[in-house]
């Protein structure tokens, strides 16, 4: 169950049932992942009153996701049948997600990966940190420095200049 809870010390409340992935921004939603039917998809769940929305990314076994910094898009990682994992950037308002980046990059969980400016997001292939643009414009590129292995990536620092990570 995904519950949402105030650092006032109020009680928490239940928002609904599945895996709490992120907050948006204006922090009226929670997106969340769920089992149907044998695979993991997202919901957008609101955290006061309205319906659960879902986002039927048909074909697609989402593993995580977040939003972006406008509040949106997500950008997801997710696998098809046979296929290894990628990642997505999906328009909230509707559409087809479109594929970022090669495949084989994945979201490392509990991070908040893209930049705030929502231009780039840092995704994890073949054990490296690397850099990719959300526009679909340019190539991958290694975050030089970065060691993946128990490192955790963590967030953008607030200019977009620096990443902050443990290591």
């Amino acid at each position: 169950s995904v519950y949402l809870r105030g650092t006032d010390g109020s009680q928490a409340v239940r928002i609904g049932e599945g895996y709490g992935l992120a907050l948006s921004p204006d922090k009226k939603w929670v997106l969340a992942r769920r089992e149907e039917k044998g695979r993991q998809t997202l919901v957008l769940m609101p955290t006061g009153p309205g319906q659960t929305r879902p986002l039927p990314f048909e074909g697609l076994d989402v593993e995580t996701g977040v939003f972006t910094p406008d509040g949106l898009r997500i950008v997801f990682d997710a696998s098809a049948p046979g296929q290894p994992s990628r990642l997505y950037l999906a328009e909230l308002s509707g559409g087809k997600p479109r594929p970022v980046g090669p495949p084989g990059t994945r979201l490392q969980p509990f991070t908040n990966p893209v930049s705030p400016d929502g231009r780039r997001v840092v995704a994890l292939r073949e054990g490296k940190f690397i850099l990719l643009p959300l526009d679909g414009t340019g190539e991958p590129r290694e975050i030089p420095g970065l060691p993946a292995g128990l490192s955790r990536f963590a967030q953008w620092s607030s200019d977009g200049s620096s990443l902050y990570y443990a290591g």
